[in-house]
């Protein structure tokens, strides 16, 4: 599949000095744990960086491109600048999907995890960054190429005996949870490299059964290794499909407690969030600290733009919210916070894939107002659908979502700082539904225009588009509220 960089840059307008957080106390340890009042003043100030990958490109890429390393390195400054500036609280979004699993083989060594590592070290060197809580995730789907033929990734000597401590030290802190032990084998019972077949849905080529031995040590192991780059919130991505075989979820819960275990004492601060669907343990326990929650967007008619051309228009959206991510209420007992009516939820901006407008119809139709698909307004997913705004109206829509999610009180919008858009290839001589969608990302933060070429592993293309997305003032208006 071809990889087309679309970038949009929030341009540093009207704000040449750093902007200080409110004096709001973010300072949690060991012996001062992390409150409820404390994570919603965090998630405040919350942003989606993706695909950090690609702003360190390295030796484990198919060939050097010398041009594309430079504009690389400019983008990465460009979002350090960002975050010295406007000193956001959290940034989430450091996924581990098909691409990442690949730097992380053996081949590799790992480098995916290592840019993890120098990513937070350079952020939390920052003055006034320290204590930035850094997400990333812990993704519902597992390459089929992990296998002994194909990307190597090893199961390092004695994982299986940490995990089975923490199991313990777990059971001997609460003589009441039920006796879910991991199987007792030594570590040599277990293969040298781990393999996707015994992580994967039988049913499936790519999703987790967490219901499997195997596929709690891979998230473990993922776990680990983000906790010890420094990393303090991680995402259970779609525990409604890699729990589908997990009882009352009873897995996917001991699984955070033995995590949250190992966090004690290898995290930055003794603790480690998790965030992601609303699932209880027993009817009555969260299983995270954080619901994950798309925007759902509806479709809401064309918005004519001001100035001299009166056929200029935005295509209108709104919040759906009569959705259940706004209606369903998660609360309970919480593993920092007591028990809570409600835990944050926070919302950002979804990237679900093709737009299903263009998969079916000719290449000429025009985006088609659907009311009815609180998922793709206007037939794109919804940071797709923000990136074909006029820069007007995407700094009012981002400053109504904002206040609309507060609304619900426990409700947080992350910025789009980085983030993944659909698009097909508008080159391609296939028919519109058989064309592949070109994975875009988008980036919305610089103090000055990089224009970043294609970006794929073998640099045989050399083409470039951005976008310009100037919402910098109006993000640090709400931050600053």
């Amino acid at each position: 599949m071809q990889k087309l960089t679309v970038l949009l840059f929030l341009l540093l307008l009207g704000s040449t000095s750093s902007l200080l957080a409110q004096q709001v106390d973010y300072t949690f340890s060991a012996a001062k744990p992390i409150t409820l009042d404390m994570v919603h003043a965090y998630l405040d100030r919350s942003a989606i960086v993706t695909d950090i990958n690609e702003l360190y490109p390295g030796s484990c890429y198919a060939q050097e491109c010398p041009e594309q390393v430079l504009k690389m390195h400019a983008e990465r400054t460009s979002l350090l600048k960002f975050v010295e500036h406007a000193k956001p609280k959290v940034i989430a979004g450091v996924g581990c999907w098909d691409v990442s699993q690949y730097l992380m083989g053996n081949d590799c060594r790992n480098w995916h995890m290592k840019i993890c590592q120098e990513f937070a070290a350079t952020i939390h060197a920052k003055e006034g960054c320290e204590d930035i809580i850094l997400g990333a995730s812990l993704d519902e789907v597992i390459s089929s190429n992990i296998k002994p033929s194909g990307t190597h990734i090893s199961i390092p000597a004695g994982l299986l005996a940490e995990f089975n401590r923490y199991n313990q030290q777990l059971f001997d802190g609460n003589p009441a949870f039920p006796n879910l032990a991991y199987p007792t084998k030594d570590d040599e019972e277990y293969p040298l490299l781990f393999n996707s077949a015994d992580i994967m849905m039988t049913t499936s080529n790519k999703l987790v059964d967490i219901n499997k031995d195997m596929a709690q040590l891979w998230y473990f192991f993922l776990a680990k290794n983000y906790i010890e780059a420094g990393y303090e919130m991680l995402r259970f991505g779609q525990v409604d499909l890699t729990g589908k075989n997990d009882s009352n979820h009873s897995k996917t819960y001991r699984l955070t407690r033995i995590i949250r275990e190992y966090a004690k004492t290898h995290a930055r601060r003794s603790h480690v969030l998790f965030n992601g669907g609303r699932v209880y343990y027993q009817d009555s326990i969260c299983v995270f600290d954080v619901v994950s929650a798309p925007l759902r967007i509806q479709s809401e008619g064309y918005v004519p733009q001001k100035g001299g051309d009166t056929t200029a228009h935005d295509y209108g959206g709104r919040i759906c919210e009569s959705a259940p991510d706004y209606t369903a209420r998660y609360g309970g007992r919480t593993a920092y916070f007591g028990s809570t009516a409600q835990v944050p939820i926070f919302f950002e901006f979804d990237n679900t894939g093709p737009q299903p407008w263009a998969t079916t119809a000719s290449s000429s139709i025009a985006p088609q107002q659907n009311i009815l698909d609180a998922c793709f307004p206007w037939g794109w997913d919804e940071i797709t659908w923000f990136t074909k705004q006029s820069t007007p109206y995407q700094n009012r829509w981002l400053n109504y979502a904002y206040h609309k999610v507060k609304e619900l009180a426990n409700g947080h919008l992350a910025m789009p700082l980085r983030r993944p858009i659909t698009e097909h290839d508008p080159a391609s001589s296939l028919p519109l539904e058989q064309r592949p969608i070109l994975q875009s990302l988008v980036t919305s933060y610089g103090a000055f225009n990089v224009t970043v070429p294609t970006f794929d592993f073998t640099c045989k293309t050399s083409s470039s588009r951005h976008h310009n997305l100037e919402i910098y003032d109006t993000i640090v208006q709400l931050w600053s509220e």
